[in-house]
């Protein structure tokens, strides 16, 4: 469908966007396609001879690293929070979105109780919930993270 085309991202997501009218672009359609544009745009830097961060009118600069975690237990928040401290990073992600918001709950206290107030907790629900349910839950978690 692009072989050939200009590397032109806007233009080239433009084009594949149009073509999948059946199914539209979520799903494994909406995987493929942020694919190939990460790629156009990593293209066009490369091409540049620039980071991708200047091309778009950024400057490159450091991220802090983070220890992102999957969906552990509340029971286990805590001993994985500690053990991210210990480390030295100086936040840490974890998967939420258990079947009550008292278990998402649990497990951020208890992450945040061991992890220490100078470091960041951030959670990822993973599109898991509605969006009213996600709206509710998010209320929850305010002042929690």
């Amino acid at each position: 469908m692009i072989t050939g085309d200009e590397v032109a991202p806007v233009e080239l997501d433009k084009k594949m966007r149009s073509r999948m009218t059946l199914f539209g672009s979520r799903g494994l359609q909406g995987v493929a396609l942020a694919g190939l544009d990460m790629a156009a745009w990593d293209a066009l830097a490369v091409a540049a001879g620039l980071p991708l961060a200047t091309l778009l009118g950024g400057r490159p600069r450091p991220i802090p690293a983070y220890n992102s975690l999957g969906m552990i237990p509340p029971g286990e928040a805590a001993d994985a929070a500690a053990k991210t401290a210990a480390a030295g990073f100086k936040a840490m992600k974890v998967k939420i979105g258990w079947p009550t918001l008292a278990e998402d709950l649990a497990v951020v206290r208890a992450a945040r109780k061991h992890l220490g107030d100078d470091a960041a907790l951030m959670v990822d629900f993973n599109q898991s919930l509605a969006t009213p349910e996600a709206i509710r839950r998010g209320r929850a978690l305010d002042g929690e993270v």
